[in-house]
């Protein structure tokens, strides 16, 4: 009696050999992705620059990401602060094309910055002029940052919460944009929220440099009487809030800014500014300013700043402060048209 055919000996060996042989190739293909996996991701964490460290990187290929966590960065050696912490991040999460080996976006969760990072000493070397090419690591398109709980320190008021949504471009070799629907920093003395911010840095010798610019900003300060610099003999700010609305808008690095600035429910002290003979009148901050006002609680000053990025703080201060003083003088002639100025 003979065997069916489905049954034969010799074939049911080689169905045997060949699911022996599927298995081995299997496994050992399995095997050896682990291994590549496991040996990129040290390749890459050894070859990450000296001032960067990480607890852990994971790399997905199948999900074009990758994952960092616990990054620490320091001073780049040569530099102002060499081997100091001026960046901790909680965990960045990035995406890349693995075709292109280029970057196509980043998320960046519990970034907290030093305040050694606010010195630019600490990114580059003295005398070295930084050249930045997005295109050596990102795609044509741009590279996506989303920016998820981050930290920045402020001089006299503290860490501020940010968040944001920028997108990095390289539009021509010599220019680099960058770009963001709403850039946001807050605690609880101070807010700034910014929209519609796009800016091209000019590559001019190595460097980067502001060439074009637009947004619009709102910034908010609570307790005036917290910032030193309205502290002295003559006049000091007891309380109150300030709050600035600015659009901005930049060509060949010259700013036009436009700003409207509202002071409210302010209290001030100081020496007095005119004694009459005989002790008739004797006026000072307290008693003068709630004619300064235009109305109860409420100074609104409106000022426009012209200047060049590197004169542009000094300008807008100095322009600002004519143009309160200017608003607060008007209003008190208006109500006492015999004062001296």
């Amino acid at each position: 009696m003979t065997l069916p055919a489905h049954t034969h000996p010799r074939r049911s060996r080689w169905r045997l050999y060949l699911k022996l042989t599927s298995l081995l190739v299997a496994v050992v293909f399995t095997s050896l992705t682990l291994w590549f996996i496991f040996r990129i991701e040290k390749f890459i964490v050894e070859r990450l620059p000296s001032e960067i460290t990480t607890e852990n990187l994971s790399v997905s290929f199948v999900n074009r990401a990758f994952v960092m966590t616990k990054v620490v960065i320091r001073g780049r050696k040569g530099a102002a602060c060499e081997g100091k912490v001026i960046t901790e991040i909680g965990e960045i999460t990035g995406t890349f094309s693995l075709r292109h080996r280029r970057l196509t976006g980043l998320k960046v969760k519990g970034l907290q910055v030093k305040p050694p990072a606010l010195a630019r000493e600490c990114f580059v070397r003295k005398g070295e002029k930084p050249d930045l090419k997005l295109n050596d690591f990102a795609m044509p398109d741009g590279l996506k940052i989303t920016l998820d709980t981050g930290r920045f320190p402020v001089p006299e008021f503290g860490e501020l919460n940010a968040s944001a949504n920028i997108l990095l471009t390289q539009t021509s070799p010599d220019v680099l944009s960058i770009q963001s629907d709403r850039i946001h920093a807050a605690n609880g003395r101070l807010m700034l929220d910014v929209k519609g911010a796009k800016a091209d840095f000019l590559r001019e010798a190595g460097s980067l440099v502001l060439s074009a610019a637009n947004l619009s900003l709102v910034l908010r300060v609570n307790d005036l009487a917290k910032i030193s610099r309205l502290k002295s003999k003559k006049l000091t700010v007891l309380a109150g809030d300030a709050e600035l609305r600015s659009t901005a808008e930049v060509r060949g690095g010259r700013w036009k800014v436009e700003s409207k600035l509202a002071l409210k429910k302010i209290r001030v002290k100081g020496e007095p500014f005119l004694n009459m003979p005989m002790g008739l009148l004797r006026l000072t901050p307290e008693n003068m300013w709630p004619m300064a006002e235009d109305s109860p609680g409420l100074v609104e000053v409106s000022v426009k700043t012209e200047a060049y990025t590197h004169q542009l703080v000094r300008a807008f201060a100095a322009d600002m402060k004519r143009a309160v003083t200017a608003k607060i003088k008007a209003n008190l002639k208006k109500k006492i048209p015999v004062l001296p100025f």
